[in-house]
């Protein structure tokens, strides 16, 4: 931050600014750590090869979701102008407001799981679940209503056309939103399969649906189309939690 504002920064000093920040937070979570936990590295090679294992399917569980998320802007730079991409960036960017919703409960609830009983772990999520898609529904019908006057007041008159990819947008939000909250709590259960292949299948779709619906609709389509992702996403993800719940109380 503090570099950001004493300084005119370059696109790359960006990059170098946003990699430092994260190289500390990096640090300061190590830090945190090996102090809870005396300094202690894990005892045993199979205790290290365990959390190696979960840590990379973690690491493709966010990677995946960041494609399906964002496979549409980088389909529109290739497939539309540079203006239809930024009228897309801001519907979106305005729909990530209310995805920060679930995101900041998600990572809440993925402490509480990893850390209680299975029971507990179901309930809690089914409740947080509920809240969250209350929430976004709320969210969602008052962007629908002031959306227009919203992206005028943000940015100008000029990017009104930014309105409708938005009101396209808002069902996936949605869904999205309350399936995330199932996807934490698998999340915090070690990261099983299901929350690789999920957003596997749902980036595939997603891709499919932008070459049939970009040449047509333009950003509307990117938007139908990041809609109809996020709704094989939702289906795939709170799907297996309904059919596995037996499972998932044991």
């Amino acid at each position: 931050i503090v570099l950001a504002v004493t300084s005119n920064l370059k696109l790359h000093q960006v990059l170098v600014n946003f990699l430092l920040a994260k190289l500390i937070s990096v640090l300061v979570a190590s830090i945190a750590y090996y102090r809870r936990h005396n300094f202690l590295l894990p005892k045993s090679f199979e205790k290290a090869f365990k959390n190696l294992n979960i840590n990379l399917r973690a690491t493709l569980a966010y990677l995946v979701i960041f494609l399906m998320m964002k496979t549409n802007v980088y389909m529109l730079l290739q497939m539309e102008d540079k203006d239809q991409v930024g009228l897309f960036a801001i519907a979106s960017g305005i729909v990530a407001i209310i995805q920060q919703i679930p995101n900041v409960a998600g990572t809440v609830l993925f402490a509480k799981i990893s850390d209680s009983n299975a029971t507990f772990k179901l309930a809690l999520t089914n409740k947080v679940a509920t809240i969250i898609f209350a929430a976004l529904v709320l969210f969602g019908l008052v962007l629908l209503l002031i959306g227009r006057e919203l992206i005028v007041f943000l940015y100008s008159d000029q990017f009104i056309l930014s309105y409708e990819p938005l009101v396209w947008l808002l069902p996936g939000a949605i869904a999205f939103g309350f399936a995330s909250i199932h996807n934490s709590s698998l999340w915090g259960r070690g990261f099983p399969a299901i929350t690789i292949w999920s957003p596997f299948v749902a980036f595939i779709v997603n891709i499919a649906c932008c070459l049939w619906l970009i040449p047509t609709n333009g950003i509307v389509g990117a938007a139908q189309a990041a809609t109809i992702s996020f709704l094989v996403f939702s289906m795939i993800t709170v799907g297996y939690v309904f059919f596995k719940r037996k499972a998932l109380s044991v």
